[in-house]
């Protein structure tokens, strides 16, 4: 979800020097690169010349991907060899998953998400113009269909669930389960990963300037009634039942 902590959980993948991370695309451009993505395949697949099998397509569609996005790494620091790794910052990603297991099979994106107090999420979102103007009982379904699907990519494996409230209050918390994100992620932590670790700040509170169309005394009527809605102990029990989970391949 938007305003979970997406961006210091991206800080801390970006640390490792075996991953690029791509600045945040439009929530709303999902669809189209999705599109961009079935085009290439049948490209590929309608060439009579070559017999593609589908796993070498999608091997084909992921080294387009990596060429394109990969243009942006520094030379001193990346090289070609190997199996690339790249990631995106994109809230909402997981509200696409089927699509992508569609488009890319066996290279279906690995998901990480982050959760924090739903009404300090709902509070920052408010505020916070680019991502919309909802009405307490829109962002609750909201929330609640997004830890759905994530529930279900926990149990198959694709999903990381990291509580950024729980990190930003507890050390030992943060360590392991940012050990535990580089596992699941399959990527080495380095001295820096550790330093950004070491020097996580606390989660942001909607603090500072309003920076959204909706008057402060507004947003304070609609987070009350969001807190007071009665899907809203729900939602309580559904985040913290996802906090808990651990993706399958961690046990």
């Amino acid at each position: 979800m938007a305003r979970s902590g997406t961006s210091l959980t991206g800080e801390l993948i970006n640390s490792s020097e075996d991953i690029v991370l791509f600045p945040e695309m439009s929530v709303h451009s999902t669809s189209s690169q999705i599109d961009l993505l079935k085009e290439v395949r049948a490209t590929l697949k309608g060439q009579p010349w070559r017999e593609f099998t589908p796993e070498e397509i999608e091997g084909r569609v992921v080294e387009l991907l990596r060429r394109i996005w990969g243009s942006a790494r520094d030379p001193e620091l990346f090289d070609d060899e190997g199996q690339p790794r790249f990631g995106l910052k994109q809230p909402h990603a997981e509200e696409w998953s089927e699509q992508f297991v569609e488009t890319l099979g066996a290279y279906r994106p690995q998901y990480v998400y982050t959760i924090r107090d739903p009404d300090g999420i709902y509070h920052s979102t408010l505020r916070m113009s680019a991502w919309g103007d909802f009405d307490p009982d829109e962002f609750t379904d909201r929330f609640l269909a997004s830890i759905e699907t994530a529930d279900g990519l926990v149990a198959a494996g694709d999903m990381f669930v990291f509580d950024l409230a729980r990190a930003s209050e507890d050390p030992a918390y943060r360590k392991q389960k940012g050990n535990d994100l580089f596992e699941f992620l399959d990527l080495p932590m380095n001295d820096f990963t550790h330093q950004v670790l070491d020097r996580w700040p606390a989660m942001n509170r909607s603090g500072g300037e309003n920076k959204g169309p909706i008057p402060d005394a507004e947003i304070q009527e609609r987070l009350q009634a969001f807190q007071n809605g009665r899907k809203f102990q729900n939602l309580l029990a559904a985040a913290e039942r996802l906090s808990k989970l651990e993706p399958a391949s961690l046990g």
